[in-house]
């Protein structure tokens, strides 16, 4: 599926709700999100593998000496171990970067609902307001097919993890997320960051790897965002 909402711009021109100039750099906007979004879980990757050699033993050393725990007895130099913590953190900055872009995306296509349907703005009332999930209890039964992509968004666990991901990233994770790194074998990714199990609003989240969350996890939410904006385009077509 193509992010295209040529016709909810349209809706929106038609309706003088905001300037076309607005309208345009909104498109453009959510564009620029979902490449960033692609850009960061890529780097992610390439990030952290620079750190990884081809001597498991030593990537083994490599990855401890990060946490300290063998550094005093590794084989390792001081730079490379420097350059270990470098390449982690940087992988971390990048996952950090991907949630927040991903999950800004909903607030975008809120907005998009909201200037599109003008009941929607007499519901909730000042733009300042709109969140998906507003948008998502304002819809009426003749926009019933794009209320409910919306619910399925609001509950998959895939965006739940994203929103408490972003929102304790953002005023909790000194106390109750890390990262950590797990060393056990796998062909495809030897050696990634993964999450450790977090509670947001008493609900637990389970210990994840990293790029189970930017890969599959970012994978749904980008597909439903798009089913999103394609029902919208399709309920806008129909009057």
């Amino acid at each position: 599926m193509r992010w295209y909402i040529g016709r909810t711009i349209s809706k929106i021109s038609e309706l003088r709700s905001v300037d076309d100039d607005f309208l345009v750099r909104a498109s453009e906007s959510i564009q620029k999100k979902f490449r960033l979004v692609n850009y960061h879980s890529d780097k992610s990757k390439t990030s952290l593998y620079n750190s990884i050699t081809d001597n498991d033993w030593k990537a083994v050393n490599l990855a401890f000496a990060y946490f300290g725990s063998m550094a005093t007895w590794s084989s390792l130099s001081e730079e490379e171990i420097n350059n270990a913590v470098k390449n982690v953190f940087e992988s971390e900055a990048h996952i950090e970067s991907f949630a927040s872009q991903l999950h800004s995306i909903a607030d975008n296509l809120s907005v998009l609902v909201y200037w599109a349907i003008p009941y929607v703005q007499n519901k909730i009332g000042d733009q300042s307001k709109v969140s998906i999930y507003k948008v998502r209890d304002s819809l009426e039964s003749h926009h019933e097919a794009l209320r409910k992509e919306i619910v399925h968004l609001t509950e998959m666990y895939e965006y739940k993890y994203l929103v408490a991901f972003t929102n304790l990233g953002k005023h909790q994770s000194l106390v109750d997320r890390s990262f950590v790194c797990n060393f056990e074998t796998d062909e495809e990714h030897p050696n990634q960051v993964i999450f450790k199990s977090f509670v947001y609003k008493k609900n637990t989240y389970d210990s994840i790897k990293a790029f189970e969350f930017t890969d599959n996890y970012g994978r749904k939410i980008k597909e439903q965002y798009l089913r999103i904006g394609a029902t919208l385009e399709r309920e806008l077509s129909n009057g």
